[in-house]
């Protein structure tokens, strides 16, 4: 009796080694009805790769097999990935549509489907570029009962860049039409145009003041706008004016000059107020009293370099 127990042990252990040298099949889940992918998992090769260890199974598949490939495969897994700097995009037709991505929305990137009215201040305390789509640019309109700035940059969080597309003041007002303060971020890329703003404030164009706070134009255009002091820009308190690339204020054709009671092109004033010009063009803006292009006041600085032209 215990021989016949010995031998039937003998025997299932001969079974269990047997089936443990033979290739398991493992079929991968198809995600519809068409065959399932089959993966062969064998030993590893002695010195090859593996997925986890020397001695883990890799996996190799089955078309593999058959064609006579010895050496292992390692495979990845599978997941969606996506990029790091992918940006979350929305289209908008109105500027209430505008408006409300702006402020309530998530998108970086905000593409303008056709000719708006601005109606109200846009408030930007975030992070987003606002560009027109392939049929643009497209021009943006004071309404003739709406007095304030189109677009309103304000706290460190903020940080607004326009892309082609045209801002239209239209009417006499006592704003610019961007406001840049209190640490915000303004940056004016090719194709986009700020022009016909007839301010009583500073700055018809754009206005940029306060310690940290910076105007970048790369691009584009600063035309026929008005106000006492720097027709198309001024920059106060601190604040910092980078104009580089093809970035133009005033023009030579008619009405393209910015003009003011002072500083026609750009007025810089105040205690570590910088402006620096590596590029881009200040031409054909007029002064009442003086600084026709450019004009620094009252510890400001201004650095000219590199292929700028006044």
């Amino acid at each position: 009796m215990k021989k016949t127990r010995k031998s039937i042990l003998a025997l299932l252990l001969a079974v269990m080694m047997l089936f443990s040298f033979m290739p398991a099949t493992v079929f991968a889940a198809g995600v519809d009805d068409s065959p399932a992918l089959t993966v062969t998992l064998t030993e590893a090769s002695e010195g090859a790769p593996s997925d986890v260890g020397g001695s883990a199974p890799d996996i190799i598949t089955s078309e593999q097999q058959a064609g006579g490939l010895a050496a292992p495969i390692v495979t990845a897994p599978l997941s969606e990935r996506i990029a790091a700097d992918a940006k979350v995009s929305a289209q908008v037709d109105n500027w209430a549509g505008l408006e409300n991505e702006v402020k309530n929305g998530s998108a970086t990137d905000i593409e303008i489907t056709g000719p708006m009215t601005a109606t109200s201040i846009i408030m930007v305390s975030r992070s987003v570029t606002i560009h027109s789509d392939e049929n643009g640019p497209y021009t943006i309109t004071r309404d003739g009962a709406f007095k304030g700035s189109l677009f309103h940059v304000d706290t460190v969080n903020g940080d607004l860049t326009l892309q082609d597309v045209v801002l239209e003041g239209g009417v006499t007002v006592p704003a610019s039409l961007v406001l840049v303060e209190n640490g915000g971020t303004f940056e004016l890329r090719s194709g986009t145009t700020l022009k016909n703003n007839e301010s009583s404030g500073n700055g018809g164009g754009v206005c940029v003041t306060g310690n940290g706070t910076i105007f970048n134009m790369t691009g584009g255009s600063i035309l026929g706008n008005q106000a006492p002091l720097g027709g198309g820009v001024c920059v106060l308190n601190g604040a910092s004016f980078n104009m580089s690339g093809t970035a133009q204020i005033g023009g030579a054709g008619t009405n393209e000059g910015n003009t003011a009671n002072e500083s026609g092109g750009v007025h810089v004033e105040g205690n570590g107020t910088t402006f620096s010009m590596t590029g881009g063009s200040i031409l054909g803006n007029r002064s009442v009293n003086y600084g026709g292009g450019v004009c620094v006041l009252n510890g400001a600085s201004f650095n000219m370099s590199g292929t700028a032209q006044i």
